[in-house]
């Protein structure tokens, strides 16, 4: 995909905004369906500091298809494997019990 997307961008005039991106992204694949671009604002991004799993520091997953509600994970190859039920972790990561990780909009840094 991402071939593709460059491919695509060389032969394109300069990229200005976030928009002319989706755009390209969107043209980009000729045959076929097309790449489906979501467009996402700054209030989509929530904050999960506050939650058990931190993502960034995990070092394998391990999901069972006979136990498909939990994740099995390690955040060191050598550690025991911590589990999360997937099922209970749904019902308290809604949007309702999350909090936006940004309280206002973000500046834009002017170039020197």
């Amino acid at each position: 995909m991402h071939a593709v997307i460059e491919s695509f961008k060389k032969r394109q005039s300069a990229i200005y905004t976030p928009d002319q991106w989706a755009k390209l992204i969107r043209m980009a694949k000729v045959t076929r369906k097309p790449y489906v671009v979501k467009e996402m604002s700054q209030n989509d991004f929530y904050s999960f500091v506050d939650r058990k799993l931190k993502i960034s520091k995990v070092k394998e997953v391990h999901f069972s298809a006979k136990v498909s509600q939990e994740m099995n994970f390690k955040y060191n190859y050598s550690d025991n494997a911590k589990t999360i039920n997937l099922e209970n972790r749904r019902l308290s990561n809604t949007k309702r019990d999350l909090h936006p990780i940004y309280s206002g909009l973000l500046p834009i840094e002017a170039k020197n």
